[in-house]
């Protein structure tokens, strides 16, 4: 989920910063942004409640995940899992092309919870997807687009 090595990125799954710390000294606990954790201590946190921060000590700006990003999270775990089990390049494009639409959905929802009231997910009206913001007019994943509600079309099929 990120991009480079110590490149200070924030994993949206797991919350740990990277700050260059890998596999040979997994077990130091070097401070700094990941608030005491040794990668080690991150990833079995991780295993258990999908975030580096154990019950009661998550220091993040909106707090503990929420259910459903728990569950975006879950989505995105079992698509990497089915990846490794040598799939088809058809079914391979279709785990990609889940593991990109929870990865944005989880965005939302992180928005969402961090802005309250001022940023509500709006839902697709014709596929249910969340769209891009409040005033959407297309949809990235039916495809539709309604900026004329009297002539929908599909974007894309001429």
């Amino acid at each position: 989920m990120l991009s480079g090595s110590a490149a200070c990125e924030i994993c949206r799954l797991c919350s740990w910063e990277d700050d260059g710390q890998d596999t040979p000294n997994a077990d130091e606990v070097r401070g700094g942004p990941n608030h005491g954790y040794s990668l080690l201590e991150a990833r079995t946190n991780f295993e258990l409640y999908l975030t580096i921060h154990p019950p009661g000590q998550d220091t993040r700006i909106g707090g503990p995940d929420t259910q459903r990003e728990r569950d975006l999270k879950g989505e995105i775990i079992s698509a990497f899992e089915r990846m490794m089990e040598d799939p088809s390049a058809e079914e391979l494009t279709v785990l990609w092309q889940s593991v990109y639409e929870n990865e944005q959905a989880l965005y939302q929802e992180l928005k969402r919870r961090i802005s309250g009231p001022l940023f509500e997910a709006t839902p697709c009206p014709y596929c249910g997807a969340t769209l891009r913001t409040r005033n959407a007019k297309q949809c990235r994943k039916c495809m539709k687009d309604w900026h004329d509600p009297r002539n929908v079309i599909r974007l894309g099929v001429e």
